[in-house]
């Protein structure tokens, strides 16, 4: 994973990583929502997005995490245990005394109006909107998505979001998560979006979730290396690119499977140490904390092989294998 949290039962929690982030909330939104004034916090898969979890905790924000099935079986239990330890250290109580992070199924059917109930008890909610790697239904049914335009092509988006927004009456909080260096990060709480009345909820809907994914698009462009999404932006997309040829559009140029493609060292490093896997982005000298299946794939490239052979060994599908030329991590071997 692009994250600056790892987890499992191995890993280091990192809840002292609060204490050295730069919160940015020009609006106090966070001293608002502590005080049982709820909003929906809405971030993406972007840097050290998990500490947005322990930001909440530390201000003392009641909320819960709305995601989906597969990240509950897979993710849940390990994920309470974190959040009980957070709230036992930013609240200094015992747990019974503590309003309790719960995670929500967003693949529920009665979501809504379980997320309705906790919004009404002063209960902030948090999604992360561009999904998981596990995400399954919840991507695939069109009913729960609004088609948007996202760094110039059709993507289904997730519009439960906005829908709960507003059938409650409540002010979506965009949140931006940055690995500004090794040891720094930073926390955009941004500008609120209030629901407007005045028009559809289908208008507000499909707005709404435009203007998201605008914000985060001009911070992916500005950090694409930070983003866990392009390992699974595939299953978003439409099945047919924008543009008036489809064959051209989201594919500007054309791969050849039977050529080699080599690890782009000029720009990237690899490293391996204890039980990190990093990637080392060389202009900046900034690292990013990578999965083993992302740096077994990447060290395969190491010498130069073709996406044929790639497959071979480790099936790997061939819409990752473009993602990770587009991201200039590989590159057609001279």
């Amino acid at each position: 994973m692009l994250n600056g949290i790892s987890h499992g039962p191995d890993r280091p929690n990192y809840l002292h990583l609060v204490d050295t982030t730069n919160i940015k909330d020009h609006q106090n939104i966070l001293k608002k929502a502590s005080s049982k004034s709820p909003y929906i916090f809405c971030t993406f898969h972007l840097g050290s997005y998990r500490l947005i979890n322990f930001i909440l905790a530390s201000n003392k924000i009641p909320f819960n995490l709305i995601t989906d099935d597969n990240y509950i079986k897979s993710q849940g239990e390990y994920s309470k245990l974190l959040f009980d330890n957070a709230l036992n250290k930013f609240y200094n109580k015992s747990l019974e005394e503590v309003t309790p992070i719960d995670i929500l199924n967003a693949e529920n059917p009665n979501i809504a109006f379980e997320a309705s109930r906790k919004l009404k008890e002063g209960c902030s909610l948090l999604f992360y909107i561009d999904g998981n790697t596990g995400v399954g239904g919840v991507l695939h049914n069109k009913e729960k998505n609004v088609k948007i335009n996202f760094l110039n092509h059709e993507i289904y988006a997730r519009k439960g979001i906005a829908f709960i927004s507003y059938l409650t009456n409540t002010p979506i909080v965009p949140v931006i998560n940055l690995r500004t260096g090794w040891l720094d990060r930073e926390t955009h709480i941004l500008p609120l979006i209030h629901p407007n009345k005045d028009i559809s909820r289908n208008e507000y809907i499909d707005s709404t979730t435009k203007s998201l994914y605008k914000i985060f698009e001009t911070y992916l462009k500005k950090y694409p290396e930070q983003w866990e999404g392009w390992f699974y932006i595939h299953k978003f997309m439409s099945s047919k690119p924008k543009g008036k040829n489809n064959k051209q559009g989201f594919h500007e140029y054309m791969i050849d499977v039977d050529k080699d493609y080599i690890f782009n060292f000029e720009y990237f490093g690899l490293m391996d140490y204890n039980i990190k896997k990093c990637l080392l982005h060389k202009s900046t000298f900034e690292t990013s904390i990578i999965d083993d299946t992302l740096f077994k794939t990447l060290s395969l490239f190491k010498s130069g092989i073709t996406y044929n052979q790639l497959k071979q060994i480790n099936n790997l599908p061939f819409e990752q294998f473009e993602e990770l030329i587009k991201l200039n991590l590989i590159i057609l071997k001279k």
